[in-house]
């Protein structure tokens, strides 16, 4: 069992009589200001509004008191701005069945969104359903509206690469690294049927023998070319053919479509084609392409053209009969932007080609000297992947930007253009008076959206340095908007008028991303969480007061938060103990961690006040909102909880229902924070399941496991609202409680 551990403790020696005076003024004022607020919450002619306002002035007043927290009680009971939002009002695109029915509101738009920069996209010859795969996933998506019809699978910690689908649509491949996923689809969904080894470096390529032959191809990293025969039950039996004459990555393969041949196109510069016969297949022909080496090989559907994607921005073409090639073109101007995929369309007439630039490129190649005829623009990254539908009136794209696109082939434009955060929405904090919420995300954008109405409106979308953004805060006066970025910038932005956010200076260079800030109750000075390191800056004068640091040789900090009164800063730390590029182990077999701390400092001065081993790392330490106790998260199953008021610390246990469920089913708690009343605990565990408890009896209220990967987690002022950003930069708003139809009572 881990070692019990204190979280800190905060000596007072001795308190002056005028010090101890003000502090006495303090919260006398905070008691006449809070029975004021109490006698005209009982009154149920008070203007509700009004008081809404007044109360969030004074939590702004006396920040982490008892006071703030009986005042956070009487909003969470008032009508707010976000009770207008209206379920109903979620657009139909945006509603599937596994959503939890605490939903109330979605920013953004899952369609076209992967949740992770896309590899490969594939077109059923069907026309139903266009394949997408990146990062762990392999999605379905419907080609009109392009709505996700459900996620295919989820493959862990195994990265796909590239897909293909079957010529009767019915069998969908993708390829990871070693390894050939092979799904089973019914038109709508899929079964994974088997998991075929394959080397073990990265699949790069994968076709289906297209006269319906149950042959696989494949090319990888490893200069190899595989065939597999899928009629075959054991994995290891399917490999019939293995081909080594590359010398460098096989990057591209395609069927000819007569099922002959195999063209595969290599880093080593060459084109070669392998003649199809089973056991006996082997190389035909050679062509050389291009020095830079050869990224992507696509046929007609005559079979009369084979076309190569180079990586120096060029395309060569011949015209094939069998194995006898005749150089036909070459064209595209040499650049910097490789081309990554292309595709000859079904009439033969044109190509597309996808480049690292962003661009697809149509050419019209039906002449003997090719001219570009348009291009497709809207990609924010690399173009990974082109593929035109049976008849020639669409193509789907894939790229690095995290989308899977539908292009009408005519007119060059998207069927539908994407709508909200491209991709991961990292951030998310809500402005003080909870009408505005402000989203930070991967797509380089800040986002401040309108929650005041029955749906949300995005007012304004803008960006600092041109890097994704990993945090956001509001000041408390609601005025100033702090971003941080990848860079290691952070940006404050004036936002009294939303539409039109103002820039207002940047912390710049400083170490490693900007994972975390929170501003000082007086809005003075903000906490910042770069990387392995924190420390607080001046807001005014943009200069660094002092640091908050770990172990110099650990890992650094994890996580660190701010007491709500300002005083407190508390940070958890740890990491397995390596040697070298080995983790090291005890005689038990066990590994061993290193760093394992909770630390605590006085936020002026940054003094270390005290610091606790842990028996495991420490991801968040949070604090209640009226800064009387705290609660540590991370690899042990358990959440601990301190009281740390007074200068007394004592353990206050763990985190246990009735049934003695661990708040993460046994695994890592990422982030753990109250809502402002102090009324709810939230726990985000590292199996992706989102918890939210009742603090004082510490039983479960409300458990979401979404399939797709959540970001971040925030509640809102009111306490009864909390927003849940996915990886697909959607965002969600669940209602977790309504306010009393009589709120004065």
């Amino acid at each position: 069992m881990p070692a019990r551990f204190l979280l800190f403790v905060f000596f007072v020696s001795f308190v002056v009589p005028p010090l101890f005076a003000q502090q006495t003024a303090n919260e006398l004022r905070a008691d006449n200001g809070l029975k004021k607020l109490s006698d005209r919450f009982a009154d149920d002619k008070a203007d509700r509004e009004k008081l809404r306002q007044d109360i969030l002035t004074f939590r702004r007043s006396f920040p982490g008191t008892r006071q703030a927290v009986k005042a956070a009680e009487m909003l969470r009971q008032l009508p707010g701005p976000m009770d207008e939002l209206d379920p109903g009002k979620i657009r139909p695109l945006e509603v599937f069945d596994w959503q939890p029915k605490e939903l109330v509101a979605v920013l953004g738009e899952h369609r076209g969104r992967q949740g992770g920069a896309v590899t490969g996209v594939a077109y059923s010859p069907d026309r139903k359903l266009v394949a997408s795969v990146g990062a762990h996933l392999v999605r379905l998506w419907d080609t009109d509206p392009k709505r996700q019809l459900r996620l295919l699978t989820s493959l862990g910690a195994v990265n796909v690469n590239c897909v293909a689908i079957s010529p009767d649509s019915k069998m969908l491949a993708a390829g990871g690294i070693g390894a050939i996923f092979l799904f089973d689809l019914d038109g709508k969904s899929g079964k994974l049927r088997v998991t075929i080894p394959a080397g073990s470096t990265t699949i790069t390529g994968l076709a289906f023998d297209p006269k319906g032959k149950p042959i696989l191809a494949c090319g990888s990293y490893d200069t190899k070319v595989r065939f597999f025969d899928l009629d075959k039950k054991d994995p290891k039996e399917m490999e019939i053919s293995l081909l080594a004459k590359h010398q460098a990555s096989v990057n591209s393969i395609a069927y000819s479509p007569d099922g002959a041949y195999v063209a595969s196109g290599s880093s080593d510069g060459t084109v070669r084609l392998w003649k199809v016969e089973g056991a006996r297949t082997d190389e035909a022909a050679k062509f050389d392409a291009n020095p830079q080496g050869v990224m992507a090989v696509a046929y007609s559907k005559d079979g009369h053209v084979l076309a190569a994607g180079c990586a120096d921005g060029s395309i060569v073409t011949w015209n094939v009969v069998g194995s006898k090639a005749s150089p036909r073109a070459a064209f595209g101007a040499p650049s910097a932007s490789p081309i990554g995929s292309l595709a000859i369309a079904p009439g033969g007439a044109t190509l597309v080609a996808g480049s690292a630039d962003g661009m697809i490129r149509q050419w019209d190649i039906s002449k003997k000297t090719p001219t570009k005829i348009g291009e497709f623009k809207g990609h924010a990254a690399a173009v990974t992947g082109v593929a035109w539908s049976a008849d020639g009136g669409t193509i789907a794209s894939s790229s690095s930007d995290w989308t899977v696109r539908l292009w009408d082939s005519a007119t060059r434009r998207e069927r539908v253009p994407p709508d909200g955060p491209l991709s991961y929405t990292y951030a998310l904090a809500f402005s003080p008076d909870g009408t505005t919420l402000a989203t930070g995300s991967y797509d380089h954008f800040v986002r401040l959206s309108s929650v005041t109405g029955d749906a949300p409106r995005e007012r304004s979308a803008f960006t600092g340095n041109g890097s994704p953004v990993y945090s956001v805060a509001y000041a408390p006066d609601g005025k100033t908007l702090a971003s941080g970025e990848q860079v290691g910038v952070v940006t404050f932005w004036i936002v009294t008028n939303a539409a039109r956010p103002l820039p207002a200076g940047q912390i710049k260079d400083l170490p490693g991303y900007i994972y975390n800030l929170a501003f000082v109750p007086d809005g003075s000075r903000i906490l910042v969480l770069h990387y392995q390191t924190a420390g607080l800056y001046d807001v005014k004068g943009h200069t660094r007061l002092h640091a908050f640091e770990g172990d110099p040789k650990g890992m650094g900090i994890a996580g660190i938060s701010l007491s709500p009164d300002g005083n407190l800063v508390a940070a958890g730390s740890g990491y397995y103990l390596r040697k070298g590029n080995d983790l090291v182990k005890d005689k038990q077999g066990n590994y061993v961690y290193y760093d394992c701390f909770v630390r605590a400092w006085e936020t002026d001065g940054g003094k270390l006040l005290h610091q606790e081993a842990a028996a495991l790392p420490v991801y968040y330490v949070g604090f209640t909102p009226d800064a009387r106790h705290a609660v540590s998260g991370g690899w042990e199953p358990n959440l601990r909880f301190w009281d740390v008021h007074g200068g007394e610390v004592k353990d206050a246990g763990k985190l246990l229902t009735s049934a003695g469920e661990t708040p993460t089913g046994g695994g890592h708690a990422y982030r753990v924070q109250y809502n402002p009343d102090g009324r709810f605990l939230l726990t985000h565990g590292h199996d992706n399941r989102i918890v939210v408890w009742d603090a004082a009896s510490r039983k479960k209220l409300h458990d979401w496991s979404l399939p797709e990967y959540t970001a971040m987690e925030t509640f809102a002022p009111d306490s009864r609202h909390v927003a849940i950003s996915l990886a697909t930069g959607v965002t969600y708003v669940l209602r977790l409680d309504s306010p009393p139809r009589n709120a004065a009572k």
